[in-house]
């Protein structure tokens, strides 16, 4: 398997607090010192390879060509370099990051997620790390996946688990608890003005099937053994299928929240 980045995906280089914010300059700092140690520690290294030991048994041999959409690929990492003979297509908004690109063979086009310049039902494979939570509009997301899939086509997804009691973007200790105004204050000073709080895998699940797209697997994501005793994992796979025509008339999956 390829070695992945030193950073992860999603990971950002801001860190810059605003001026004259006090929770600004301690969330800036606590960013970047917690970036550091898990630098030293290889944590983004080892991350990129689990999330690539994910994406790996969906590249399964085919007849024909395989083509796989890699959504929010930032620096690339989740898909082996080795997956020729596929075609693998890196899509970002972020420009310097497709610049930067690990692997030089595969395609990058700059876009947004939910506005893709693809065919329709082209991909046998999308796959996005630690994207979706950061999208404004995550029903569209799920409609252009949807129209972009060939009939059965899967979708990866991983999202972290906002409820970890270290939130896994800014690093700030139980951020869901606390109020509006200082949320957004840690999430400006670390440069995670996108991120979507409130994302779930239950309200991800929902559009997902008013979509038309089924659950096929959901399994959780822990990287640290001590995240077990807390017994939350700090992310989650969710794998789903483009149904049939047939299956698509059915009403949506009922979740509970």
């Amino acid at each position: 398997m390829a070695t992945s980045p030193a950073r992860g995906r999603g990971d950002r280089t801001e860190g810059e607090s605003r001026p004259g914010c006090l929770v600004g300059l301690l969330s800036a700092n606590l960013y970047r010192a917690t970036v550091k140690v898990l630098q030293l520690m290889d944590f983004y290294v080892a991350r990129n390879e689990t999330y690539a030991s994910i994406v790996e048994p969906l590249l399964a041999p085919t007849n024909g060509r395989q083509i796989i959409i890699d959504l929010g690929c930032g620096r690339g990492g989740a898909i082996p370099e080795e997956a020729a003979p596929r075609i693998v297509l890196g899509v970002d908004k972020n420009r310097r990051a497709l610049v930067e690109f690990l692997f030089h063979g595969v395609r990058r086009v700059q876009a947004l997620a939910d506005r893709l310049p693809v065919k329709a039902g082209v991909a046998d494979v999308v796959v996005a790390i630690s994207l979706v939570e950061h999208l404004p509009d995550q029903g569209a997301f799920f409609r252009e996946v949807e129209r972009i899939l060939k009939p059965e086509g899967r979708v990866l997804l991983q999202i972290p688990e906002l409820d970890f009691p270290i939130e896994p973007h800014t690093k700030w200790p139980f951020l869901r608890l606390l109020n509006r105004s200082f949320q957004s204050a840690v999430l400006a000073a670390t440069g995670y003005e996108d991120l979507d709080l409130d994302t779930s895998v239950a309200g991800l699940r929902r559009m997902a099937a008013e979509a038309h797209l089924e659950i096929e697997r959901e399994a959780p994501v822990w990287h640290f053994a001590v995240a077990r005793l807390f017994r939350t994992p700090m992310g989650h796979v969710l794998i789903f299928r483009k149904a049939s025509r047939e299956r698509s008339a059915e009403p949506p999956i009922q979740t509970r929240s």
